[in-house]
């Protein structure tokens, strides 16, 4: 209750006042209720990340409190991206009442992060990384995390790129640095005078940039090493999409020979090799199939060919190869076979195949080859024997086999071998080689023991290098007119059936389980001559199973037995 003017009342009360006159008159009441005062906003400033910010960076300041905000600066967002500095937000409710709250924002010199300059390695070989810039290290790859110090020390197999963090204080920053490994590619155009380069696991690497072309194991040959480069060939594709051979073929003599088209050579530029070394020659199986379809096609458009071995091979010591100089239709001149000691499961470095030579004593060029030639039986390969004839014929009851030559350089001796079953073939007996690169030289052995049937002779020259040819077998057929054997025994696709008759024939061939049931038949014509019949037996069960070949009227001209293997 209140007499004068001016009344304090609660919000939320209602008031009631009266007047009175001067004459003492009182008016009728009236009443006013008062509203509820609305509250006043509480402003927030929080910082999620910190208040310090890395050099001109920012960091996040966050007001809550309103429904309204306005910054310093003019922004009217909840959240503001603030660099070093005061800032003052006012906060205002849906009521119009207003707050304000202030936070300052300090800045500290952000880090300077460098991973250093790029590096490359052998793969597999050490790469130590430094950083500076920091005050904490945090090194990682795509593979993970790599360690935590300033040097890092990584080994990687592949090109890879790895990350640093650098920290000082809550400033961080990062760096990257690439490590470039060399790796093994097929070189896509020629690579001439390749100088070693690193080596690894003692395999020296040949490279051009990063990328490796050639490997030798050198082992103590260290000037022979320090001083050799190598050749890496190529032939040029000329239609796009389509791998070139480098064939030389004689349709009327029904011979041909197919190189590779890439192919190798090292120069040991005046030095030797004291100790055998190894090397690698990298190729892609597009490359190798392709020479063995050249000769399929070649065989395919002359009937009477016959494929010859598929082989790796080098040209003889200090000889570079050059298919324009070495290779004719008869074979590869100067040369010699070499063994891939990766003959079984394919070896491969960064998926790219190769074959693996060891035990080399000189060095020169090769690569890989095949060949046709018309011969029925032949184990014999693209290089050259040399011979211009190698024949066998009876004489009484022995067989007097005779060969002549036109050309042996660095040949040591000749040894004539015998095989009863086209397999295992034993020497009897062997000559000193004449010597010579135009000569015309006759040879002759006797052989005292054929065995009935057919005695199968090839002749096996060796060189002063200690490798090893082989001419094409011949046969003898001693005791009949009509002989038979077979091989591969066993067998698991491909059956040669190997024939001498000295009388041209009509046959039946026929194949025989072992519980006698006929499982396989086909005519067959016998030349009156030495000849081989190929016949697929892929599809027969494995076992125990006989070849059985019939004249007129069923005659049985002979039996062979074999073993189906899986």
């Amino acid at each position: 209750y209140s007499t004068t003017a001016t009344f304090a009342a609660a919000a939320g009360s209602t008031v009631m006042v009266t007047q009175k006159s001067a004459a003492g008159c009182i008016s009728a009441a009236a009443s006013v209720t008062l509203a509820a005062q609305p509250a006043t906003p509480t402003a927030t400033i929080t910082t999620p990340n910190g208040t310090t910010a890395c050099g001109a960076g920012t960091v996040d300041l966050v007001a809550s409190g309103g429904g309204t905000y306005a910054w310093t600066g003019g922004s009217t967002l909840a959240t503001l991206a603030a660099g070093a500095g005061t800032y003052n937000v006012t906060v205002t409710n849906a009521a119009g009442c207003m707050a304000t709250a202030t936070e300052t924002v300090t800045s500290v010199s952000a880090p300077v992060a460098n991973a250093g300059s790029n590096v490359s390695v052998c793969a597999g070989s050490p790469a130590i990384l430094t950083a500076t810039g920091g005050g904490t290290y945090a090194w990682s790859s795509p593979a993970g995390a790599v360690g935590t110090t300033a040097s890092v020390t990584v080994n990687p197999m592949a090109t890879t790129i790895y990350t640093v963090t650098v920290t000082v204080g809550t400033c961080s920053a990062t760096s990257t640095v690439t490590v470039t490994v060399d790796e093994v590619v097929l070189a896509g155009t020629n690579a001439m005078g390749i100088p070693e380069g690193c080596t690894v696991n003692g395999w020296t690497n040949y490279n051009v940039g990063t990328n490796i072309y050639f490997q030798i194991e050198w082992g103590t040959n260290t000037a022979a090493r320090t001083a050799a480069t190598v050749d890496i060939n190529v032939i040029p594709e000329a239609t796009p999409g389509v791998i070139p051979v480098y064939s030389a073929e004689s349709a009327p003599a029904l011979k041909s020979t197919h190189i590779m088209r890439r192919y190798w050579n090292v120069n040991l530029n005046g030095s030797t090799i004291a100790t055998p070394v190894n090397a690698r020659f990298f190729y892609s199986a597009a490359e190798k199939t392709a020479v063995l379809n050249a000769r399929t096609a070649f065989i395919a458009s002359n009937p009477g060919a016959l494929a010859e071995s598929a082989i790796w091979f080098k040209t003889n010591a200090g000889i570079n190869f050059d298919p324009a100089v070495q290779v004719n239709a008869e074979g590869i001149l100067t040369s010699f076979e070499l063994t891939d000691v990766n003959a079984g499961p394919a070896a491969m470095i960064n998926n790219v195949l190769y074959a693996q030579f060891n035990g080399l004593a000189t060095f020169s060029g090769g690569t890989f080859a095949t060949g046709s030639n018309p011969d029925p039986l032949t184990s014999s390969t693209p290089l050259p024997v040399k011979l211009v004839s190698f024949k066998g014929r009876k004489a009484l009851n022995t067989v007097q086999l005779t060969w002549a030559t036109s050309s042996e350089q660095n040949v040591a001796r000749f040894e004539v071998e015998h095989s009863a079953d086209a397999t295992r073939f034993t020497s009897i007996g062997s000559t000193k080689a004449i010597g010579g690169l135009n000569l015309n030289a006759d040879y002759a052995i006797t052989h005292g023991r054929p065995v009935n049937g057919l005695n199968y002779y090839r002749l096996r020259t060796v060189d002063n290098d200690g490798k090893v040819e082989y001419s094409r077998v011949i046969t003898v057929v001693f005791g009949k007119s009509f002989a038979t054997t077979v091989y591969p025994n066993p067998v698991k696709s491909d059956l040669n059936l190997i024939v001498a008759s000295e009388d041209a024939l009509e046959t039946t061939v026929r194949i025989f389980d072992i519980q006698g049931r006929e499982v396989w038949n086909s005519e067959m014509s016998i030349l009156k001559a030495t000849q081989v019949k190929t016949i697929d037996v892929n599809n027969l069960p494995q076992g125990m199973y006989s070849i059985r070949i019939e004249g007129a009227n069923s005659e049985v001209l002979d039996v062979q037995k074999f073993i189906k293997a899986d």
